[in-house]
């Protein structure tokens, strides 16, 4: 969860960048984010029956939601000691600015983010590929105007700014075995790039497990239907969270190749992951994932 929120934090759109809790540099005044209103979550998707002709009920596999922000936007025009609301020109000059960037939440074209700095800490966190959930309402209580309005993302997690890789050299009949940290509190959907020449491969991860407590790991063969080899100087690029492979990341659909029978697109779960890759050359992206 999102603790704190009268850090630095901004929101990058296609409109450029909204900043939040400082001086804003396009009006002069300050969107200053309200400690008391501003909240995120983690919805869980819960199903469950009533027990026929009993008490007590069925409790069914749960899953986890696209994570939420809810922002309170406050309008000054300066802070501190003695701090002024925006008002007459600066706040409509203020309310604009903050509407071209709502605007632009709305399907944004080359994706959002709520970027912050948490306290103590080395790195930035982020809320990916985020866009408008909710109308932005504004309410005036006589003295400050403030925009109230929730942001969403398809993950079920925020992440560190910063991102993580990792190498295998496992091309031929050899495996390559790494240990690779999720530093975060949450299991991530990792990014694989899976080079060629190579007719299949397995990459395994040796943390992750099923329901049945057996390793999670996927397999690609191209002898399958409507699969095909990886020619030298290709890749496969494989989204886990998309459950997507594509040949150099944009091109033919190669989702025939993986073996569905015994696959998975598994997760990094928090700490480490020992992952093994046999059969081709490989490279991991991650970021570290929170809750």
């Amino acid at each position: 969860m999102i603790g704190e929120w009268t850090v630095d934090f901004q929101i990058t759109d296609p409109q450029g960048t909204l900043i939040l809790n400082a001086q804003d540099p396009v009006t002069g005044g300050y969107f200053m984010l309200d400690q008391a209103r501003c909240s995120s979550r983690l919805p869980v998707r819960a199903t469950v029956d009533e027990i026929p002709q009993g008490d007590g009920q069925i409790n069914h596999k749960r899953w986890r939601g696209g994570y939420l922000a809810h922002l309170a936007i406050e309008m000054w025009e300066t802070i501190g000691d003695g701090g002024k609301p925006a008002c007459d020109t600066l706040l409509r000059e203020m309310i604009d600015h903050l509407g071209l960037h709502t605007n632009a939440l709305v399907n944004p074209r080359s994706g959002a983010r709520l970027i912050w700095v948490p306290s103590g800490y080395s790195d930035s966190r982020m809320i990916d590929q985020a866009q408008l959930l909710t109308d932005p309402v504004m309410t005036n209580d006589g003295s400050i105007v403030s925009v109230e309005f929730d942001l969403d993302t398809p993950f079920p997690y925020y992440i560190d700014a910063t991102e993580q890789q990792e190498t295998w050299s496992g091309a031929g009949s050899s495996t390559d075995t790494q240990t690779v940290v999720n530093a975060g509190n949450t299991d991530f959907m990792p990014v694989f790039h899976v080079f060629g020449p190579a007719t299949g491969f397995t990459i395994t991860n040796n943390s992750a497990f099923d329901d049945d407590g057996n390793v999670l790991s996927l397999t690609y063969d191209s002898s399958l239907p409507g699969a095909a080899d990886i020619d030298t100087g290709d890749f496969i690029f494989f989204d886990f969270f998309r459950n997507v492979a594509y040949r150099n990341g944009n091109l033919n659909n190669r989702k025939p190749g993986i073996d569905i029978r015994i696959s998975d697109f598994f997760p990094l779960v928090p700490g480490a992951n020992e992952i093994e890759v046999f059969g081709a050359d490989a490279l991991l992206k991650w970021n570290n994932s929170w809750a």
